[in-house]
């Protein structure tokens, strides 16, 4: 009988893990290559066109809602609330919660970091700051 043209589930696990290896590589090194400036508020790229909130009591109660998952967006706030219950959280939701915190309510993004950091059983530093 001739192979099937699906690939089956062990391949398809296999190509997943190399993926995911290949972009912990990415974080890892470009972590090494941007140094220090990887913890900025502009980020390694320099991204200073975004309009920040700035710090204040209005800032942090955004934030608190965030990290509680009280933020009235049903799908960050699942997420959030399966990070704090759960300890893990899938990475394209990992990144929309992200997104969320730092487009919509424009809070600095290092709270976000430090959050996931606290909260993530399979943190990893240069996944995490990476991808923010």
């Amino acid at each position: 009988e001739p192979p099937s043209p699906r690939p089956c589930t062990h391949c398809r696990r296999r190509v997943l893990t190399r993926g995911r290896l290949r972009r912990a590589d990415f974080l890892y090194f470009s972590g090494v290559r941007w140094g220090t400036a990887l913890f900025s508020r502009a980020g390694p790229l320099h991204a200073t066109a975004h309009a920040w909130r700035p710090d204040g009591a209005e800032a942090r109660a955004l934030f608190r809602r965030w990290a509680l998952g009280r933020t009235g967006y049903p799908f960050v706030d699942a997420g959030m609330r399966q990070l704090r219950a759960e300890g893990v959280m899938p990475h394209l939701l990992r990144q929309m919660c992200a997104a969320f915190l730092v487009r919509d309510l424009r809070l600095d993004w290092r709270w976000g970091a430090e959050w996931f950091e606290t909260h993530l059983l399979d943190h990893t530093p240069d996944a995490n700051y990476g991808n923010w």
